[in-house]
């Protein structure tokens, strides 16, 4: 089993995500793919505020905090 994970290493992985789904990388596609980008956009942005807080991170790996 890994450590814990420090929040430098899921901010960067963050930010290189986010660069890549941002919906204005997408604004010359069709429309399903803006919609799909928007959305898994918007999941990385709900996962990334659960992930960079200690507390909202450690409710979640109970049970305690359901997205």
């Amino acid at each position: 089993m890994l450590g814990p994970i420090s929040v430098d290493v899921i901010k960067s992985h963050y930010k290189s995500a986010a660069l890549k789904l941002h919906p204005d990388k997408h604004v010359h596609s069709d429309e399903a793919t803006q919609r799909r980008s928007m959305e898994r956009f918007r999941r990385l942005q709900v996962a990334y505020e659960v992930l960079k807080d200690v507390e909202k991170r450690r409710a979640y790996d109970q049970g305690r905090l359901v997205h």
